[in-house]
């Protein structure tokens, strides 16, 4: 830096806390998201919201006092090479198909993904690929047991675990994004 007559002062306030990195703190504690979760309001419902339609879903932030190993390189095999890209197994005749745009974006009904052959699924990351933002509606996977929806995902590539958020319990892989049954915020702000 060069020589000045004044004294550089910094544009950024020191923080006001230092964060708490060991178990048990987490990023939903500094927004207070764990005083607006209450998992029984959750399972039971308030007046202004109804039970959880699928509890199994629910977070907790148990999972976070487990240590992770570091994330190690991975040889990652692309499954879209090997797919026909007709999509005769990803596209059944009654499935409609609604491109958003030329190059990007689609919105498909009549696909259901839990019941996609090897072939299907091959297909699907091939589509994906090329559409860059694919919308499935009507899909069962809250129907299902987590461990089946993980292997799913896990067909295309290993899974990751977010430590800082809430997952279901006993399967941190899931990355929930869950607003509490007293989380008034979306209100104010939509």
């Amino acid at each position: 830096m060069a020589p000045s007559l004044a004294e550089p002062i910094s544009l950024r306030a020191p923080p006001k806390s230092l964060l708490k990195t060991e178990g048990g703190y987490n990023k939903e504690n500094l927004i207070g998201y764990v005083e607006a979760y209450k998992h029984d309001d959750e399972i039971q419902g308030t007046v202004k919201q109804p039970p959880a339609s699928f509890p199994s879903y629910l977070p907790v932030w148990d999972n976070e006092t487990e240590r992770y190993p570091p994330l190690q390189p991975f040889q990652h095999y692309d499954h879209g090479k090997d797919a026909d890209p007709a999509f005769p197994d990803l596209f059944p005749q009654e499935a409609k198909v609604d491109e958003l745009t030329p190059s990007i974006g689609s919105e498909v009904h009549g696909v259901q993904l839990s019941k996609l052959t090897k072939e299907g699924k091959d297909q699907l990351a091939l589509y994906v690929a090329q559409r860059k933002v694919v919308a499935f509606r009507d899909q069962d996977f809250a129907h299902l047991p987590i461990d089946k929806a993980l292997e799913f995902g896990g067909y295309f590539g290993r899974h990751h675990i977010h430590q800082t958020s809430g997952a279901p319990k006993g399967f941190p892989e899931v990355h929930l994004v869950h607003r509490g049954a007293r989380r008034t915020q979306a209100v104010l702000t939509f």
